[in-house]
């Protein structure tokens, strides 16, 4: 698997921002959802981002801000080069409020969303469930355990559809692309 492999894949992951809610069950934080699918294989789903990731819009207005986290999107609305991808797309302006903070949603890349499911993969890739749950510390008779770990294992199936056969060495070298 080489890096050029690798972003071959997340150039294909299909993104589309679904809004803005509350993340329950982990202590209630506000989230930015997208929907993505990975063409060629089972993979599909629900990725966030936390609110740290956003712009916030100062005092009614964007141009208050001095400082763009990275990998947000355009204050003003424009177009705007993706990575990973070639030539330029264009980013909807889209605005969530959260607690009287506006905020823009952060662009999330098809490296991002490949570089979550090689991370999920890794954690199932030749262990047991009983191996799982001691790595992350779940209770061996909890259904949300075997749960997760078969959501992780439909992961790592749909990985392998997209030739990607070594969990760990993808995981390195999308470590060393700085996407993880």
């Amino acid at each position: 698997m080489s890096k050029e492999q690798l972003q071959a894949i997340a150039n294909i992951i299909q993104v589309s921002y679904t809004g803005f809610g509350i993340r329950t069950g982990f202590g209630d934080k506000p989230v930015f959802n997208y929907h993505y699918s990975v063409p060629g294989s089972d993979l599909s789903g629900t990725y966030s981002k936390g609110i740290g990731h956003a712009v916030k819009i100062v005092n009614g207005s964007s141009k208050d801000l001095k400082k763009r986290l990275p990998g947000s999107r355009p204050l003003d609305g424009m177009d705007k080069k993706i990575a990973g991808e070639s030539g330029f797309k264009r980013v909807p302006l889209t605005i969530a409020e959260y607690q009287g903070i506006e905020y823009y949603p952060p662009i999330t890349t098809g490296l991002e969303i490949l570089s979550s499911l090689v991370s999920d993969a890794l954690c199932v890739d030749d262990s047991t469930f009983e191996d799982f749950c001691v790595s992350l510390g779940y209770d061996t008779e909890s259904r949300k355990a075997l749960d997760t770990y078969l959501t992780c294992q439909r992961t790592l199936e749909g990985l392998r559809k997209l030739d990607i056969y070594s969990i760990g060495e993808a995981f390195e070298i999308l470590e060393e692309m700085e996407a993880l």
